[in-house]
């Protein structure tokens, strides 16, 4: 099954073509399609902690109540083993490998139908 097919200038998904979704098409479409960046400092917002940077697919996408998305974020973190005592901090303050893990992590956060990953793992510690 092809999930791309690129051909007359359109990029289609599932047979949408995604350069021409409207507004609540392009939003499901965000939702099963994600990335991770090469460079995670300049991936993740200074201005947001790592808790926000989480919590902000599930905010965008109406996960829930604010509880339901704080648990959310708990059990994401638990699961790529982000400490939760660093769901405070921004990413200026966290080690290049922790910064990719919180960029995979929220590419992880909506259990997308596929994630595009540009070299993923080279900011990830050897032992990683």
């Amino acid at each position: 099954m092809r999930l791309l097919q690129r051909g007359d200038g359109k990029l289609l998904y599932r047979g949408k073509d995604i350069f021409t979704a409207d507004r609540e098409e392009a939003l499901a479409l965000c939702q099963k399609m994600q990335i991770i960046f090469q460079d995670p400092y300049s991936s993740l917002n200074p201005r947001k902690t790592v808790r926000a940077i989480l919590s902000e697919a599930f905010e965008i996408h109406h996960y829930g109540t604010k509880e339901e998305i704080a648990k959310a974020v708990e059990d994401l973190c638990e699961r790529v083993q982000i400490p939760l005592n660093l769901l405070d901090h921004f990413p200026h303050e966290l080690d290049g490998g922790m910064r990719q893990i919180v960029g995979i992590a929220r590419a992880l956060s909506l259990n997308a139908d596929f994630i595009v990953c540009d070299e993923p793992v080279s900011s990830l510690d050897v032992s990683i």
